[in-house]
């Protein structure tokens, strides 16, 4: 995705947000750059069951909108949310349109459902050809050792000179505690790029990732992950159509002071 416009005082900050609730609450409005309300994972990898960040994460979603966003409660478990942003990934807007989401969330005791839908041009100097993107998230937790998610995604980007570009994918991953300090994390996505609008290359790719947990502290997480990624295509290095990736990290979490 495009992220021209991540330079400057905007490579340092992640959120900037001005809040407001008016109406004794019930209305929340938030204006400034925010993370995107799409997607199972965000940046944060310590918020995530992985390491890595998936294919839909990387190559099909927004990472951040700068602009308006509305959210109401209209039930004690379904909230509804309306954004007005400059397009995806850029805090100056490269067309004189906007992009709208409209966002639903519903919560229940052991699981979610969050759906976003973004429309609008994302071309510089036009505002023709509307981007589209669909996204909606599943989550479950049926017991305090278990939660996971499944994702689908779908997003079609008109060109001006007629056609469209097209990207698809569906992700599912688990989290499961092993122990007081262990826990194993499963994660399988396919991601169709059919067009290669996002990785310049028209092709399917499927990704497997297995992650192991160690939380020692509240503030440090240990992280070792085995990830392996498929494609159709010879897009990996030396012209290969698979790629083994073994890695391990240490995360340091802030605490915060109440």
């Amino acid at each position: 995705m495009n992220v021209a416009d991540w330079h400057g005082p905007n490579r340092y900050i992640s959120q900037a947000i001005f809040s407001y609730k008016p109406f004794g609450g019930l209305l929340r409005l938030d204006f400034g750059k925010f993370y995107t309300s799409a997607g199972a994972e965000g940046p944060e990898t310590y918020n995530n069951f992985n390491y890595s960040r998936s294919l839909l994460f990387t190559l099909g979603e927004p990472y951040y909108h700068f602009g308006l966003r509305a959210t109401v409660p209209l039930t004690k478990s379904f909230t509804a949310g309306v954004q007005l942003v400059n397009g995806t990934n850029d805090v100056r807007d490269n067309n004189s349109g906007k992009t709208v989401g409209l966002t639903s969330t519903l919560t229940r005791p052991k699981w979610g459902w969050s759906e976003i839908y973004l429309t609008g041009p994302k071309k510089a100097g036009t505002n023709a050809g509307f981007r589209r993107l669909y996204n909606s998230v599943l989550t479950i937790q049926p017991n305090a050792w278990a939660s996971m998610y499944f994702e689908t995604l779908w997003a079609m980007d008109r060109r001006v000179a007629g056609g469209k570009d097209q990207w698809s994918g569906v992700a599912g991953a688990a989290r499961f505690s092993l122990a007081k300090h262990w826990s194993i994390s499963p994660r399988f996505e396919r991601f169709n790029d059919s067009t290669g609008f996002n990785t310049g290359t028209p092709q399917h790719v499927l990704e497997g990732t297995a992650t192991l947990d160690y939380h020692p502290a509240k503030f440090l997480i240990a992280r070792s992950e085995f990830r392996r990624d498929w494609s159709d295509q010879a897009v990996f290095a030396n012209d290969r159509r698979t790629q083994t990736t073994v890695l391990m990290g240490l995360i340091f979490m802030v605490q915060e002071s109440r």
